[in-house]
Protein backbone atom coordinates (compact mmCIF):
# COMPACT_ATOMS: atom_id res chain seq x y z
CA UNK A 1 0.00 0.00 0.00
CA UNK A 2 1.31 3.48 -0.57
CA UNK A 3 3.00 5.42 2.27
CA UNK A 4 2.29 8.50 3.37
CA UNK A 5 5.24 10.91 4.52
CA UNK A 6 4.03 13.28 7.15
CA UNK A 7 6.12 16.11 7.70
CA UNK A 8 6.46 18.02 11.05
CA UNK A 9 4.63 15.57 14.48
CA UNK A 10 6.23 17.96 16.95
CA UNK A 11 2.99 19.23 16.85
CA UNK A 12 -0.52 17.74 17.14
CA UNK A 13 -1.52 18.74 13.87
CA UNK A 14 1.29 16.63 12.47
CA UNK A 15 -0.36 13.79 15.33
CA UNK A 16 -4.15 14.30 13.77
CA UNK A 17 -2.77 13.66 10.61
CA UNK A 18 -0.90 10.51 11.36
CA UNK A 19 -4.03 9.07 13.18
CA UNK A 20 -6.48 9.88 10.30
CA UNK A 21 -4.53 8.48 8.38
CA UNK A 22 -3.21 5.40 10.58
CA UNK A 23 -6.96 4.69 11.72
CA UNK A 24 -7.96 4.14 7.56
CA UNK A 25 -4.87 1.20 7.52
CA UNK A 26 -2.48 4.11 5.58
CA UNK A 27 1.19 2.93 6.87
CA UNK A 28 2.45 6.43 7.45
CA UNK A 29 6.05 7.42 7.96
CA UNK A 30 6.35 10.28 10.86
CA UNK A 31 9.50 12.97 9.75
CA UNK A 32 10.85 15.25 11.99
CA UNK A 33 14.25 16.91 13.32
CA UNK A 34 12.84 16.99 17.26
CA UNK A 35 14.11 14.24 18.88
CA UNK A 36 11.52 15.00 21.57
CA UNK A 37 8.18 14.99 19.43
CA UNK A 38 5.40 13.81 21.17
CA UNK A 39 4.04 12.32 17.63
CA UNK A 40 7.01 9.75 17.38
CA UNK A 41 5.04 8.20 20.23
CA UNK A 42 2.03 7.59 18.30
CA UNK A 43 1.15 4.35 17.38
CA UNK A 44 0.01 5.34 13.96
CA UNK A 45 3.32 6.36 13.46
CA UNK A 46 4.42 3.23 11.19
CA UNK A 47 7.47 4.14 10.48
CA UNK A 48 10.28 7.17 11.57
CA UNK A 49 12.12 9.25 9.72
CA UNK A 50 14.89 11.40 11.51
CA UNK A 51 15.32 14.56 8.96
CA UNK A 52 17.51 17.68 8.93
CA UNK A 53 16.06 20.73 10.63
CA UNK A 54 14.45 23.18 7.36
CA UNK A 55 15.61 26.42 9.47
CA UNK A 56 19.09 25.13 9.78
CA UNK A 57 19.94 23.03 6.31
CA UNK A 58 16.59 22.77 3.79
CA UNK A 59 19.00 21.38 1.41
CA UNK A 60 19.23 18.44 3.97
CA UNK A 61 16.22 17.76 4.31
CA UNK A 62 14.93 17.59 0.72
CA UNK A 63 18.52 15.16 0.23
CA UNK A 64 16.82 13.10 3.20
CA UNK A 65 13.16 13.35 1.95
CA UNK A 66 14.11 12.48 -1.63
CA UNK A 67 16.64 9.59 -0.47
CA UNK A 68 13.79 7.87 1.35
CA UNK A 69 10.89 8.61 -1.15
CA UNK A 70 13.45 6.47 -3.96
CA UNK A 71 13.37 3.50 -2.15
CA UNK A 72 9.54 2.92 -2.04
CA UNK A 73 7.85 1.03 -4.36
CA UNK A 74 4.93 3.64 -5.09
CA UNK A 75 5.00 7.26 -4.95
CA UNK A 76 4.69 8.52 -1.62
CA UNK A 77 1.68 11.29 -0.41
CA UNK A 78 3.64 13.91 1.47
CA UNK A 79 1.36 16.07 3.91
CA UNK A 80 2.93 19.42 4.93
CA UNK A 81 2.26 20.10 8.69
CA UNK A 82 3.19 23.28 9.18
CA UNK A 83 3.53 26.64 7.38
CA UNK A 84 7.36 26.74 7.25
CA UNK A 85 7.46 23.24 5.36
CA UNK A 86 4.35 24.37 2.76
CA UNK A 87 7.02 27.16 1.82
CA UNK A 88 9.91 24.33 1.83
CA UNK A 89 7.43 22.29 -0.50
CA UNK A 90 7.14 25.33 -2.74
CA UNK A 91 11.01 25.70 -2.80
CA UNK A 92 11.95 22.77 -3.75
CA UNK A 93 8.84 21.98 -5.91
CA UNK A 94 9.73 20.04 -9.12
CA UNK A 95 12.17 18.10 -7.14
CA UNK A 96 9.74 17.35 -4.71
CA UNK A 97 7.20 16.34 -7.68
CA UNK A 98 9.32 14.06 -9.00
CA UNK A 99 9.39 11.77 -5.93
CA UNK A 100 6.45 12.46 -4.21
CA UNK A 101 2.54 12.91 -4.67
CA UNK A 102 0.86 16.31 -3.23
CA UNK A 103 -2.20 17.93 -4.22
CA UNK A 104 -0.85 21.70 -5.40
CA UNK A 105 -0.04 21.87 -9.30
CA UNK A 106 0.78 25.58 -9.10
CA UNK A 107 4.46 26.11 -8.01
CA UNK A 108 4.46 28.96 -5.31
CA UNK A 109 0.79 29.62 -5.07
CA UNK A 110 0.95 28.12 -1.31
CA UNK A 111 3.33 30.84 -0.12
CA UNK A 112 1.70 33.15 -2.35
CA UNK A 113 -1.71 32.36 -0.32
CA UNK A 114 -0.01 32.18 3.28
CA UNK A 115 1.89 35.96 2.43
CA UNK A 116 -0.46 38.81 3.42
CA UNK A 117 0.43 41.23 0.83
CA UNK A 118 -0.06 38.31 -1.79
CA UNK A 119 -3.12 37.44 -0.33
CA UNK A 120 -4.88 40.91 -0.26
CA UNK A 121 -3.75 41.38 -4.20
CA UNK A 122 -5.60 37.94 -4.77
CA UNK A 123 -8.75 38.69 -2.87
CA UNK A 124 -8.83 42.41 -4.71
CA UNK A 125 -8.58 40.72 -7.93
CA UNK A 126 -11.07 38.35 -7.49
CA UNK A 127 -13.76 40.56 -5.51
CA UNK A 128 -13.32 39.10 -2.32
CA UNK A 129 -13.79 41.56 0.77
CA UNK A 130 -10.76 41.96 2.82
CA UNK A 131 -10.04 44.51 5.95
CA UNK A 132 -8.22 47.54 4.69
CA UNK A 133 -4.69 47.83 5.15
CA UNK A 134 -1.31 49.67 4.13
CA UNK A 135 1.91 48.93 3.92
CA UNK A 136 4.80 49.56 6.88
CA UNK A 137 6.63 51.20 4.08
CA UNK A 138 4.05 53.61 3.07
CA UNK A 139 4.67 57.37 3.19
CA UNK A 140 3.08 59.09 5.74
CA UNK A 141 1.77 55.94 7.31
CA UNK A 142 0.86 57.76 10.59
CA UNK A 143 -1.52 59.78 8.79
CA UNK A 144 -3.13 57.82 6.62
CA UNK A 145 -3.81 55.12 9.36
CA UNK A 146 -5.23 58.01 11.27
CA UNK A 147 -7.21 58.86 8.60
CA UNK A 148 -8.23 55.71 6.75
CA UNK A 149 -7.53 52.83 9.38
CA UNK A 150 -7.95 54.59 12.40
CA UNK A 151 -7.00 53.46 15.98
CA UNK A 152 -6.82 50.68 17.37
CA UNK A 153 -5.42 48.81 14.43
CA UNK A 154 -3.34 46.01 14.08
CA UNK A 155 0.55 45.23 12.39
CA UNK A 156 0.06 41.95 10.33
CA UNK A 157 3.39 40.20 9.02
CA UNK A 158 3.17 39.08 5.36
CA UNK A 159 5.27 36.50 6.41
CA UNK A 160 4.00 35.02 9.47
CA UNK A 161 6.50 31.79 10.48
CA UNK A 162 9.17 34.50 10.34
CA UNK A 163 7.45 37.37 12.30
CA UNK A 164 6.29 34.66 14.92
CA UNK A 165 9.89 33.35 14.86
CA UNK A 166 10.69 37.06 15.66
CA UNK A 167 8.34 38.24 18.19
CA UNK A 168 6.67 35.33 19.43
CA UNK A 169 3.31 36.94 18.43
CA UNK A 170 1.09 36.61 15.52
CA UNK A 171 0.48 40.70 15.33
CA UNK A 172 0.82 44.07 17.23
CA UNK A 173 -1.98 45.47 18.65
CA UNK A 174 -1.58 49.01 17.65
CA UNK A 175 -3.39 51.97 19.88
CA UNK A 176 -2.03 55.01 18.57
CA UNK A 177 0.82 56.92 16.74
CA UNK A 178 3.92 56.53 19.20
CA UNK A 179 2.75 52.36 19.76
CA UNK A 180 2.64 52.02 15.71
CA UNK A 181 6.00 53.95 14.79
CA UNK A 182 8.10 51.92 17.59
CA UNK A 183 6.59 48.36 15.98
CA UNK A 184 7.41 49.93 12.65
CA UNK A 185 10.69 50.25 13.88
CA UNK A 186 11.10 46.77 15.43
CA UNK A 187 9.94 45.05 12.25
CA UNK A 188 12.28 46.98 9.79
CA UNK A 189 15.17 46.34 11.71
CA UNK A 190 14.46 42.33 11.92
CA UNK A 191 14.23 43.00 8.39
CA UNK A 192 10.75 41.53 7.90
CA UNK A 193 7.57 43.29 6.21
CA UNK A 194 4.11 43.81 7.40
CA UNK A 195 0.82 45.61 6.47
CA UNK A 196 -1.50 47.72 8.82
CA UNK A 197 -4.56 46.48 8.86
CA UNK A 198 -7.77 47.40 10.17
CA UNK A 199 -9.78 45.81 12.78
CA UNK A 200 -13.19 44.70 12.01
CA UNK A 201 -15.71 44.71 14.44
CA UNK A 202 -16.67 41.95 16.03
CA UNK A 203 -16.07 39.32 19.57
CA UNK A 204 -14.02 36.57 19.16
CA UNK A 205 -17.15 34.76 18.09
CA UNK A 206 -17.41 36.80 14.76
CA UNK A 207 -14.44 34.48 13.49
CA UNK A 208 -15.51 31.60 11.26
CA UNK A 209 -13.70 28.87 8.69
CA UNK A 210 -14.13 27.05 5.75
CA UNK A 211 -12.40 24.27 5.72
CA UNK A 212 -12.61 22.52 2.02
CA UNK A 213 -10.64 20.14 -0.19
CA UNK A 214 -10.58 20.95 -3.68
CA UNK A 215 -9.72 17.77 -5.33
CA UNK A 216 -7.58 17.29 -8.92
CA UNK A 217 -10.38 18.11 -10.80
CA UNK A 218 -10.84 21.66 -9.55
CA UNK A 219 -13.97 20.74 -7.54
CA UNK A 220 -14.88 21.58 -4.17
CA UNK A 221 -15.69 17.64 -2.58
CA UNK A 222 -15.46 18.12 0.92
CA UNK A 223 -16.79 20.79 2.52
CA UNK A 224 -17.37 22.13 6.48
CA UNK A 225 -17.64 25.54 7.87
CA UNK A 226 -16.81 26.59 11.68
CA UNK A 227 -17.65 29.25 14.47
CA UNK A 228 -14.45 30.21 16.68
CA UNK A 229 -15.46 30.71 20.45
CA UNK A 230 -11.88 31.33 22.25
CA UNK A 231 -8.67 31.71 20.54
CA UNK A 232 -5.15 32.08 21.77
CA UNK A 233 -3.61 34.54 21.66
CA UNK A 234 -7.28 35.90 22.59
CA UNK A 235 -8.49 38.09 20.10
CA UNK A 236 -5.83 37.54 17.35
CA UNK A 237 -5.06 33.63 17.57
CA UNK A 238 -5.60 30.23 16.86
CA UNK A 239 -8.75 28.46 17.73
CA UNK A 240 -8.45 26.86 21.16
CA UNK A 241 -12.05 25.68 21.28
CA UNK A 242 -14.41 25.88 17.83
CA UNK A 243 -17.44 24.65 17.17
CA UNK A 244 -18.67 23.33 13.66
CA UNK A 245 -21.55 25.90 12.46
CA UNK A 246 -22.91 25.70 8.80
CA UNK A 247 -22.68 28.62 7.41
CA UNK A 248 -24.02 28.42 3.30
CA UNK A 249 -22.99 32.27 2.84
CA UNK A 250 -19.02 31.03 3.49
CA UNK A 251 -19.11 28.38 0.27
CA UNK A 252 -20.72 30.89 -1.65
CA UNK A 253 -17.28 33.26 -1.01
CA UNK A 254 -15.00 30.22 -0.77
CA UNK A 255 -15.42 27.88 -3.34
CA UNK A 256 -15.44 30.40 -6.30
CA UNK A 257 -12.81 32.03 -5.16
CA UNK A 258 -9.92 28.97 -4.75
CA UNK A 259 -11.60 28.28 -8.21
CA UNK A 260 -10.35 30.94 -9.83
CA UNK A 261 -7.10 31.27 -8.04
CA UNK A 262 -6.04 27.40 -9.19
CA UNK A 263 -6.07 26.14 -5.44
CA UNK A 264 -5.62 22.16 -5.16
CA UNK A 265 -5.73 19.97 -1.73
CA UNK A 266 -7.00 20.64 1.67
CA UNK A 267 -7.34 24.87 2.22
CA UNK A 268 -9.03 27.17 5.16
CA UNK A 269 -9.98 30.27 4.98
CA UNK A 270 -10.71 32.15 7.82
CA UNK A 271 -13.15 35.45 7.49
CA UNK A 272 -14.64 37.49 10.59
CA UNK A 273 -18.43 38.66 9.90
CA UNK A 274 -18.32 42.24 10.77
CA UNK A 275 -20.78 43.16 13.77
CA UNK A 276 -24.08 44.27 12.48
CA UNK A 277 -23.92 43.40 9.34
CA UNK A 278 -23.80 40.38 7.13
CA UNK A 279 -20.22 41.10 5.50
CA UNK A 280 -17.26 38.57 5.74
CA UNK A 281 -14.07 39.86 5.52
CA UNK A 282 -10.99 37.16 4.66
CA UNK A 283 -8.55 37.26 7.09
CA UNK A 284 -6.27 34.09 6.16
CA UNK A 285 -5.44 31.22 4.29
CA UNK A 286 -4.34 28.36 5.92
CA UNK A 287 -2.55 26.36 3.21
CA UNK A 288 -1.77 23.23 5.35
CA UNK A 289 -3.85 21.07 7.46
CA UNK A 290 -5.66 23.16 10.15
CA UNK A 291 -5.07 22.74 13.93
CA UNK A 292 -8.70 20.97 14.03
CA UNK A 293 -8.64 18.55 11.84
CA UNK A 294 -9.64 15.68 13.94
CA UNK A 295 -12.75 17.71 14.54
CA UNK A 296 -13.35 17.81 11.02
CA UNK A 297 -13.21 13.96 11.53
CA UNK A 298 -15.47 13.60 14.04
CA UNK A 299 -17.83 15.18 11.83
CA UNK A 300 -17.43 12.27 9.76
CA UNK A 301 -14.71 14.11 7.00
CA UNK A 302 -11.04 12.56 7.33
CA UNK A 303 -9.33 15.12 5.34
CA UNK A 304 -5.93 13.81 4.89
CA UNK A 305 -7.94 10.43 4.04
CA UNK A 306 -9.54 12.50 1.26
CA UNK A 307 -6.54 13.93 -0.13
CA UNK A 308 -5.01 10.51 0.19
CA UNK A 309 -7.49 8.75 -2.17
CA UNK A 310 -8.03 11.87 -4.52
CA UNK A 311 -4.38 11.31 -4.79
CA UNK A 312 -4.23 8.02 -5.39
CA UNK A 313 -6.76 8.17 -8.05
CA UNK A 314 -9.61 6.51 -5.87
CA UNK A 315 -11.66 9.97 -4.52
CA UNK A 316 -13.94 9.59 -1.83
CA UNK A 317 -17.44 10.76 -2.59
CA UNK A 318 -18.84 14.03 -2.65
CA UNK A 319 -19.31 15.58 1.29
CA UNK A 320 -20.69 18.74 2.39
CA UNK A 321 -21.93 19.56 5.96
CA UNK A 322 -24.82 21.35 5.78
CA UNK A 323 -25.80 21.09 9.27
CA UNK A 324 -25.44 21.41 12.73
CA UNK A 325 -24.19 18.71 14.51
CA UNK A 326 -22.93 19.75 18.25
CA UNK A 327 -19.21 18.67 17.57
CA UNK A 328 -16.52 20.67 19.05
CA UNK A 329 -12.74 20.80 19.31
CA UNK A 330 -10.55 22.14 22.33
CA UNK A 331 -6.68 22.28 22.79
CA UNK A 332 -6.88 22.07 26.75
CA UNK A 333 -3.41 23.47 27.05
CA UNK A 334 -3.63 27.02 25.31
CA UNK A 335 -7.25 26.94 26.47
CA UNK A 336 -6.07 27.66 30.18
CA UNK A 337 -4.10 30.34 29.25
CA UNK A 338 -6.78 31.64 27.18
CA UNK A 339 -9.62 31.51 29.85
CA UNK A 340 -7.24 33.24 32.52
CA UNK A 341 -6.73 35.78 30.00
CA UNK A 342 -10.35 36.31 28.70
CA UNK A 343 -11.04 36.71 32.74
CA UNK A 344 -8.96 38.94 33.03
CA UNK A 345 -9.51 41.85 30.22
CA UNK A 346 -13.20 41.20 31.38
CA UNK A 347 -14.29 39.79 27.93
CA UNK A 348 -15.89 36.44 28.97
CA UNK A 349 -16.65 35.28 32.60
CA UNK A 350 -16.56 31.79 33.84
CA UNK A 351 -20.24 31.21 33.01
CA UNK A 352 -20.46 32.21 29.51
CA UNK A 353 -17.37 29.99 28.87
CA UNK A 354 -19.26 27.55 30.30
CA UNK A 355 -22.22 27.78 27.70
CA UNK A 356 -20.27 27.81 25.37
CA UNK A 357 -19.01 24.26 25.71
CA UNK A 358 -22.49 23.18 26.46
CA UNK A 359 -24.65 20.65 24.53
CA UNK A 360 -21.18 20.13 22.21
CA UNK A 361 -19.25 16.41 22.06
CA UNK A 362 -15.31 18.24 22.07
CA UNK A 363 -12.92 16.61 20.19
CA UNK A 364 -9.23 17.07 22.08
CA UNK A 365 -6.51 18.27 20.37
CA UNK A 366 -4.18 15.91 22.10
CA UNK A 367 -6.10 12.92 23.99
CA UNK A 368 -7.40 9.63 21.63
CA UNK A 369 -8.28 6.81 23.82
CA UNK A 370 -6.66 4.62 21.17
CA UNK A 371 -3.44 6.70 21.07
CA UNK A 372 -2.92 7.46 24.63
CA UNK A 373 1.01 7.87 24.28
CA UNK A 374 1.50 11.31 22.81
CA UNK A 375 -1.12 12.53 25.21
CA UNK A 376 0.74 11.43 28.22
CA UNK A 377 4.40 12.27 26.95
CA UNK A 378 3.04 15.75 26.51
CA UNK A 379 1.87 16.37 29.85
CA UNK A 380 4.73 14.22 31.61
CA UNK A 381 7.11 17.03 29.76
CA UNK A 382 5.40 19.54 31.02
CA UNK A 383 5.34 18.23 34.50
CA UNK A 384 9.16 17.67 34.40
CA UNK A 385 9.57 21.09 32.98
CA UNK A 386 7.77 22.88 35.84
CA UNK A 387 9.49 20.43 38.38
CA UNK A 388 13.00 21.78 37.27
CA UNK A 389 12.23 24.93 37.18
CA UNK A 390 10.56 25.19 40.65
CA UNK A 391 13.92 22.82 41.88
CA UNK A 392 16.56 25.63 40.56
CA UNK A 393 14.42 28.07 42.73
Amino acid sequence: MRKAYVLGINYYIGLSVLRCLGREGVPTVACDYDTNAYGWKSKYASEKLLVPDYKVDSRGLLDALLSAAAKEKEKPVLFPCHDNYVQFMDMYFDELKEYFLFPQTIKGLGSRCSDKKELAKLAQQHGVLQPPSLDIAEENLAAKVASQLMYPCIIKPDNSPAFVARFRSKVFLISDETELKSAVKKITEAGLTAQVQKIIKGFDDHMYTYDVYVNQAGQVSHMMTGQKKRQWPINFGASTFIVQKYVPKLHEIGAPFLKDIGWRGFAEIEFKREEGTDDFYLIEINTRTTNFNSMIAACGINMPYVAYRDLCGEALPKQYIEEDLNEAFRYRYEDIFAKRAYRRRGQLNRKEMREQERGYHVTEALFARDDIKPWLNFWSGKAKRLLTRWYKK
